[in-house]
């Protein structure tokens, strides 16, 4: 299983979302998914924070800017953009 560690995720204040507090992004290529972990203790708290199944073809990484979530695609030359709650 190939996966990145893209970026330390912080949205202190955003009420409803998922990243309550600072989370770590992980990028699983091989599942098109990014995934959540607690960079505390390594908790796994969202396997399937954005589900890109039938969407990605090769997702590299995630960025946090302002209150979206970019996620590259190295094969489909795109950047898909998603709200904090992993939805598009």
């Amino acid at each position: 299983m190939s996966m990145r560690i893209m970026a330390a995720l912080a949205a202190a204040g955003m009420a409803s979302s998922a990243l309550a507090d600072e989370l770590l992004a992980v990028v699983d290529s091989t599942a098109d998914v990014v995934m959540l972990f607690d960079p505390m203790d390594g908790a796994l708290v969202n396997p399937t924070y954005i589900d890109g199944a039938g969407v990605f073809q090769t997702p590299i990484e995630a960025i946090q800017v302002e209150d979206e979530i970019w996620v590259s695609d190295q094969l489909g030359d795109t950047i898909y953009r998603f709200d904090l709650d992993g939805g598009s």
